[in-house]
């Protein structure tokens, strides 16, 4: 597995890096906050995830006795 720092590397050799929560240009400087330009986006996203505003749609099943498959495939 490679380090954050390789990542990092590979990651901003591409020539138009922008940030997933504001979209501007990931500077070179910002190396720390991959993927996103600051702190601030990086918390915005830490924010959403806590508050559970991401996540994958799924269909419930028309039983309500049959059960949902673990996430992990045990």
């Amino acid at each position: 597995m490679p380090s954050h720092a390789a990542i990092g590397r590979v990651i901003m050799s591409h020539p138009e890096l922008r940030c997933p929560i504001c979209d501007a240009k990931v500077p070179e400087s910002a190396s720390s906050f991959l993927p996103f330009c600051s702190d601030r986006c990086r918390l915005i996203d830490l924010g959403r995830w806590l508050n559970e505003g991401y996540g994958l749609e799924y269909e419930r099943p028309e039983d309500p006795d049959a059960e949902i498959p673990d996430a992990v495939g045990d």
